[in-house]
């Protein structure tokens, strides 16, 4: 396994993030996140290095000195129980299975993939699901 780059990581970086991960669980291309993020800072919950991101009832720490694809595996994978839960869909789906896709992060941790647990092959970037879908064929 390769050494992920470390780089600097503010709290708009991890907004950004957020705001791509709740676009790939909105129901539609248009549409809004099902749930409300939260960000706390420095509370007692929350390591130095890290953002505590709060998704409806569940939490996940986002850690800045952790490469940006396991940053946001971590976050989508609570996310995507959240949204599953609020919506009781699959959120995204599998344009081939209809089930929820999964998730992975590249081998050197720069990237996380939704991807299909039944297909490898079926699989698009964190960030990035509605462009794919549409192109999905």
């Amino acid at each position: 396994m390769r050494k992920a780059k470390l780089v600097a990581y503010t709290r708009a970086d991890l907004e950004a993030e957020l705001e791509a991960i709740g676009k790939d669980l909105a129901d539609g291309p248009e549409g809004d996140c099902p749930f409300a993020w939260e960000i706390e800072i420095g509370t007692e919950l929350v390591d130095p290095n890290g953002y505590l991101i709060l998704a409806g009832g569940s939490g996940q720490a986002a850690y800045l000195d952790a490469p940006r694809g396991v940053r946001m595996y971590f976050v989508a994978n609570t996310a995507q129980d959240e949204a599953c839960e609020t919506t009781r869909e699959a959120r995204p789906k599998c344009p081939q299975h209809r089930h929820a896709l999964g998730l992975a992060v590249s081998d050197d941790g720069e990237e996380a993939f939704w991807r299909c647990p039944d297909n490898a092959d079926v699989q698009c970037p964190v960030g990035r699901y509605w462009a794919w879908r549409s192109a999905f064929s």
